[in-house]
C-alpha cells in the first residue's frame, strides 16, 4: 500500500480459513506501511480482555487508547468522549479531530481476528456498521478520506451480520487466501534447502497436507532442521505423538468442547456432505473442510480425513 494510493482511502478485506497466513499478510502490510512512513495502528482483537469486550463503549475506548499509544498523540481519548454522544460518534470524533485533524497524510488501521466480535451479539452489528460508515463517509468527508482500513477474518461474515447494507465485508478490496499449489510447495521446499528430494514424496506430501500453509511450512522446517526422514513423517502423521500431534489435538479438543460440530465433521468424512449450511461454514472457517457448498464438502486435507475419521 503506497502512501500516494492511500489519499482516496482504501478498505482491504483479508479472508481465509484458520492458519492460512492472514496474520502474516497483515503483518507484511503493516511493515510496508511503516516503511512508507504511513501512520499505522495494529489492532489484534484476540488480545482484548473481558472488560474491553463488555460493551461497545468499552471496545471503542480500548481502540482509541491503542491509537493514542501507537501514534503518540498529544490528546488522549477523554478529550473526545462524551456521555451525550454515542460510542461510535465519540470514536469518529476522536479520529477526525485528534488523529487526522489538519494533517494531510494517511492513517491505516489494521484489524486482525476481527471476526472474534461475532460472538458478542449485543454490539457486534453496531461495531461493523461503524466500519461501513467510515468506508462510505470517505466519499463526502475530507478528513475521513485519509483513513484506510484493513480487516483480517476467517468467519463467513454474511452469516452473522443481519443487515448487509451495514456490513463492511461486502465493500472494499477483498483478498481470499487459499492453500498452496503444488508449484508453491516446490518453491517453498527449495527455499528450505530442498529437504524433499523426490517428486514422489512431493506427491505424497500434497495428498497428505494438500498445501495447508501451516502444516507444509512445519513439515519442511522439521525436515530441514532436524533431518527427519520423510518416510517417518508419513508413517507417524496421524498418530498422537507424531509430527502434527499438537495441531491435531487442538482441533480434537474443540470438537469435545463444541459437540455440535462433531457429527457434521463425521458426515463430511464419511459421505462428503455436511448436514446444514451453518455447520459447513463454521467448519470451513475453522480450516477443517473445503468445498463450494455443504453438498460438495471434503476434509481440508488427507491428514484430517485420516486422524478425525478414526477418532470422531
Amino acid at each position: 500500500m503506497q502512501a500516494a494510493s492511500c489519499r482516496a482511502g482504501r478498505t482491504l478485506l483479508i479472508s481465509g480459513p484458520r492458519q492460512i497466513g492472514k496474520s502474516s499478510l497483515l503483518a507484511r502490510v503493516y511493515q510496508h506501511a511503516r516503511d512508507s512512513k504511513i501512520r499505522t495502528v495494529y489492532l489484534d482483537f484476540q488480545l482484548l480482555g473481558h472488560e474491553q469486550l463488555s460493551s461497545l463503549d468499552n471496545l471503542l475506548i480500548a481502540i482509541a487508547n491503542q491509537i493514542y499509544d501507537d501514534l503518540s498523540l498529544n490528546a488522549d481519548p477523554s478529550v473526545s468522549w462524551s456521555k451525550h454522544r454515542t460510542p461510535s460518534q465519540n470514536l469518529t470524533r476522536y479520529l477526525k479531530n485528534e488523529v487526522i485533524a489538519g494533517r494531510a497524510e494517511p492513517v491505516l488501521l489494521l484489524m486482525d481476528e476481527v471476526d472474534r466480535l461475532f460472538q458478542y451479539r449485543a454490539f457486534a452489528d453496531d461495531f461493523f456498521a461503524l466500519l461501513r460508515f467510515w468506508h462510505e463517509r470517505r466519499a463526502v468527508d475530507a478528513q475521513l478520506e485519509w483513513m484506510n482500513l484493513a480487516l483480517a477474518y476467517s468467519t463467513e461474515a454474511s452469516n452473522f451480520i443481519k443487515n448487509q447494507h451495514q456490513s463492511p465485508f461486502n465493500v472494499g478490496e477483498k483478498f481470499t487466501l487459499s492453500d498452496f499449489s503444488r508449484t508453491q510447495v516446490e518453491h517453498l521446499n527449495a527455499r528450505h534447502g530442498t529437504p524433499v528430494t523426490e517428486q514422489a514424496h512431493i506427491d505424497a506430501l500434497m495428498r497428505l497436507l494438500r498445501g495447508h500453509p501451516f502444516l507444509v511450512r512445519h513439515t519442511l522446517y522439521e525436515l530441514a532442521t532436524r533431518h527427519i526422514p520423510i518416510a517417518d513423517v508419513f508413517a507417524a502423521a496421524a498418530s498422537e505423538d507424531g509430527p502434527f500431534g499438537d495441531h491435531l489435538r487442538y482441533y480434537m479438543l474443540r470438537f469435545h468442547e463444541g459437540r455440535d460440530l462433531k457429527e457434521p465433521m463425521k458426515s463430511v468424512i464419511q459421505r462428503g456432505i455436511c448436514p446444514d449450511d451453518l455447520s459447513f461454514y463454521r467448519l470451513r472457517s475453522a480450516g477443517l473442510v473445503r468445498g463450494p457448498d455443504r453438498m460438495h464438502a471434503q476434509p481440508r486435507c488427507g491428514l484430517y480425513a485420516d486422524y478425525f475419521g478414526s477418532r470422531l
